[in-house]
This record gives structure tokens, sequence and C-alpha cells, in this order.
């Protein structure tokens, strides 16, 4: 396996199913932002179709579902709102217009979003995907899917793998990466802290807490741990109830090693 610092060889670039495209700018680190819809002639905002109803029902469903003590919630009034929790990698909310695609490029020099959504969650929030999808198409953006279903740690566990390989390649190629799912509190951020944990010189908990010191979240973290065990031994979602609570909290250096070469492989 190469050192971390190294990028992966050619052998393992371009296995996702995008268009890769070149000369995408560097733009200067940003750590938090909101975005509101008010140019003229920009195309009509999800959230003004659907009406408050829909977000205070997700927002309750999503407490209940997630366990949150903590208010987590979702204001898609508010636009993209996201961080920058780890060099050139950014956690955010769902992109829900060509617009805000736009603004990934132009304002923080996004090369690849990967993209947690099921069609579903487009249908919810009346987000026109195929639209989205076209103009990134048109400005060299790739967009990689890797669908989890909202609110499940079992989905997300199962997607972990596949999604950390993604943002690992496209980050090694030199992209800045937005990793999304709808609100960002939970499957895009439980990608986001398993590849900080896998990629990097940090403990589960060191990873999390990182993670969440930037963005506040709630992630799953048994999604997280569920999802190194299955790619050390070739699990595939089994109950971890009889390993001790710190099982897969951390991982050896040959086994960090090992979990590379296998998401990348």
């Amino acid at each position: 396996m190469l050192p971390l610092s190294n990028r992966p060889s050619p052998q393992m670039l371009g296995r996702d199913p995008v268009i890769r495209s070149q000369g995408r700018p560097r733009l200067p680190s940003t750590h938090g932002m909101q975005t509101r819809r008010t140019q003229q002639g920009e195309s009509p905002p999800s959230w003004q179709m659907i009406g408050a109803g829909k977000s205070a029902n997700y927002n309750q469903q999503m407490q209940q579902q997630m366990g949150w003590k903590d208010p987590y919630q979702y204001y898609p009034e508010r636009g993209l709102y996201y961080h920058e929790v780890s060099p050139n990698l950014f956690c955010g909310s769902q992109p829900q217009s060509p617009e805000d695609i736009q603004r990934l490029r132009d304002d923080v020099g996004i090369g690849t979003v990967v993209n947690l959504q099921q069609d579903k969650d487009f249908a919810y929030w009346n987000v026109d995907f195929g639209a989205y999808q076209h103009r990134a198409s048109q400005i060299g953006l790739d967009i990689i899917r890797c669908p989890a279903q909202d609110f499940d740690p079992d989905s997300l566990r199962h997607i972990i793998p596949s999604a950390v390989g993604s943002v690992q390649r496209a980050l090694a190629r030199g992209d800045r990466v937005y990793v999304h799912c709808t609100a960002g509190l939970g499957r895009a951020p439980g990608v986001c802290i398993a590849h900080i944990f896998w990629f990097q010189e940090k403990t589960l908990d060191e990873a999390y807490n990182c993670l969440t010191s930037i963005r506040p979240c709630g992630p799953k973290r048994e999604a997280i741990r569920g999802a190194t065990f299955d790619v050390l031994r070739g699990g595939t979602g089994e109950n971890l109830m009889h390993l001790p609570p710190n099982a897969f909290d951390n991982v050896s250096r040959d086994e960090r090693v090992e979990i590379q070469r296998r998401v990348l492989a």
C-alpha cells in the first residue's frame, strides 16, 4: 500500500461512473457558509414550493429516528449550509437548484460532489436532480451517487466504504470534495468521519470529535464502527453486540493500510 501522502495509482482512479474535467480552480479555504437565493432569474428554490409543514415534519422525524437530544434541524430556506471538515473536504446540506451547484463550483472550487440521497429524497423536497446534474456536466463538476436511506444507520453503514473510496479518489486527484445528504447532519458527516478515521492517524472518537467540533451534528457512530468491521473482516452488516463496546474504535497501522487498500480497490 502506498504511504498516505501519496496518491493512489492510476489504476485506482476513474472507478466512479462520472466524466472527469480539467483545470478546476483552487480557492481559499472556507470554514462555514450559508447562501440565500435572492438573485433575479434563478430557479425557484424547492423550499418555496413545499411549505413549512414538510420541514417541520422532517425535523420531527429526524430527531425521533436519530435519538438526538440536541435540536439539530434542517432549514431549506437558508440555502446551502456547509463546513470544511478536513483539508479540501466539505460536509453540507443538499443543493436545491442548478444555481447551488454553480455556487459550489464558483465560490468554493468544488470539483466533485458525493451525493448520498435517494431518489425519494429529491421527490420529497421537490429537487430537480436532472437539472442539478445537467448544470454539473456543463461546468465540469463530477457527481457521484452513493444513495443511503435517511435515518437508517444500517443503510449508512453499507454505503460508507464505497463513499469513502469515492471521496479519497477525488481528493487524490486534487479535487475539493462536497459530501452531502439532505440536511448534512447524519449521512454526510458519517461518511466524512469515516474518511478522517481511515485516512488520517486518528481514532474513531478523535475523528468524530474533530468533525462535530466544526459542524454541529450527530451522525450514528455505530454505523462507522460497523463499516470498519465490514471492511476489515469481510462482514455484511453483522450485529456487533457480541464484541467489546470499543471494538473497531481504533485500528493498527497495518489495519489502516488494509482498509485504504480495500476501499480503493
